[in-house]
């Protein structure tokens, strides 16, 4: 967000945001001027790639897939602390920092210029999808558990889960069907 207030958190048709392109034409730009070897060349794009297969499954998952249970969310965070760890070893110059890492370490990450200099993370950061991930599965295991608790207490919360549950789905059908509940 630019000195503007529309909401918009990124723009895929930036250019500047697409570094799934940029990115890997920078490693090749400094392969050529000999800031690093082949060989750190092959690994930090082979660790870019993997990363970069998982976090597109992770934000698929959420788009449309298994949501916060799909093994996706946690990989890619996985992926990405490699990612950053092949850039430590493999760029660590100044120019490396400049080009290489800076465009990793924003992803998910809004720069908000005003009167107060801010930062966003967003939902889509790799390691607050992981948090989400990490979050999700422990209420799972809590619900499991009070559901499968003592047979007198199971059958009241059970009731009391699957009441909420409805009243949720109710309430996402009503909004999507753009009635305000």
């Amino acid at each position: 967000v630019k000195l503007a207030n529309q909401g918009v958190m990124a723009d895929p048709d930036r250019e500047a945001f697409r570094i799934d392109a940029k990115w890997p034409a920078v490693l090749a730009d400094h392969r050529q001027r000999g800031i690093i070897s082949q060989a750190q060349h092959d690994e930090l794009l082979k660790a870019f790639q993997n990363f970069r297969a998982a976090y597109t499954r992770a934000i698929q998952a959420l788009l449309g897939g298994n949501g916060l249970a799909d093994p996706s969310l946690v990989e890619q965070a996985e992926l990405y602390g490699k990612l950053i760890d092949c850039l430590r070893r493999n760029a660590g110059t100044q120019v490396g920092i400049q080009d290489l890492w800076k465009p990793i370490l924003r992803i998910g990450a809004i720069v908000v210029n005003g009167e107060r200099r801010s930062l966003i993370i967003a939902a889509w950061h790799p390691l607050r999808l992981a948090e989400m991930a990490a979050k999700a599965q422990q209420a799972a295991g809590i619900i499991k558990r009070i559901v499968k608790g003592s047979d007198s207490t199971s059958v009241v919360i059970e009731d009391f889960v699957k009441d909420r549950v409805a009243g949720i789905e109710v309430n996402r059908a009503g909004i999507a069907g753009g009635i305000l509940v």
